[in-house]
């Protein structure tokens, strides 16, 4: 602008990140509800298989789960630490948005299977 021409106009990072976020986080939302919506025919259909391979079925949605329950719940209780996670949602919404949406349906999702898991062993 200082010598006359017309700025680059360049592509808003930040806006294109939260976007990117955003949509990535409708899409783990959806498969999630479909996924809890499922699970009564996902247990079914590993009934048959003994307990350890159940649990390491669990395993895929669990460790998300525990990671960021630990990043939410732990980590602003430590020793030192300013930050909360309110802090965490002020600076980077989309992406926190994002993370909770994971924690949510990983812990949930497991908690249906097993649900379901027990009580088709009583049956």
């Amino acid at each position: 602008m200082t010598e006359g021409q017309e700025p680059e106009s360049k592509a808003p990072s930040p806006k294109i990140i939260d976007l990117s976020l955003g949509v990535i986080s409708l899409v783990y939302l959806l498969l999630g509800i479909r996924g809890i919506l499922r699970s009564k025919k996902w247990s079914d259909k590993r009934k048959h298989h003994p307990t350890w391979r159940f649990i390491l079925r669990l395993i895929p949605q669990l460790i998300p789960a525990l990671l960021i329950g630990w990043l939410f719940f732990i980590v602003p209780t430590l020793q030192n630490n300013s930050s909360t996670t309110i802090d965490a949602f002020g600076l980077y919404p989309a992406a926190m948005v994002l993370l909770a949406i994971v924690f949510i349906i990983g812990l949930v999702l497991t908690a249906l299977r097993i649900y379901h898991r027990i009580t088709l062993n009583k049956d």
